[in-house]
């Protein structure tokens, strides 16, 4: 995959829905990103420095406190797909492909319980953790790792584009 995007701001609003939160400056995105009004500007994850955006192991989506708790963004990427990004009640962060595997509702616009989201669309549960459909449902969506640091979110760069690819 290759071409260059660029980042925006993560909005303090709900969803994927923008805000009047004011825009940084685009910056290059990696392989496999697209442009986006709901995501912060990446940074490159410090542990790495020196070997560039393109080459950083965690992605720098946004801070974490500007994701609301029992909310959800949307980070899209190349071929019009988008990755949710998810935090719950008690903080923890998950991130997901945004299709519900039934009939490919926006999970990210679905209500988040616990470590559970309901799908928007037949009310499909979906453990963040996991992927993997509650109850007598059946089904998966591709999980992406996700780590906290400094008070920003990263998802995993490999783990984000393997889930794009499932």
């Amino acid at each position: 995959m290759s071409g260059s995007a660029t980042y925006s701001p993560l909005p303090s609003g709900g969803g994927g829905r923008s805000s009047s939160v004011p825009r940084t400056e685009p910056k290059a995105a990696p392989d496999g990103v697209s442009p986006s009004s709901t995501v912060s500007p990446p940074r490159p994850n410090p542990s790495r420095e020196g070997e560039g955006l393109i080459a950083a192991e965690w992605l720098d989506i946004g801070p974490v406190d500007q994701l609301p708790a029992l909310g959800a963004r949307t980070l899209p990427v190349q071929g019009g797909e988008e990755i949710a990004i998810f935090r719950t009640a008690n903080g923890s962060v998950y991130a997901l492909i945004n299709k519900c595997p039934h009939k490919q509702g926006p999970l990210s616009q679905g209500i988040v319980h616990d470590t559970t989201v309901t799908c928007p669309l037949h009310n499909w549960r979906i453990n963040l953790k996991t992927g993997e459909a509650l109850g007598d449902d059946k089904g998966c969506v591709p999980t992406i790792p996700v780590k906290i640091d400094g008070g920003r979110i990263l998802i995993d760069r490999a783990g984000a584009l393997q889930g794009m690819a499932q």
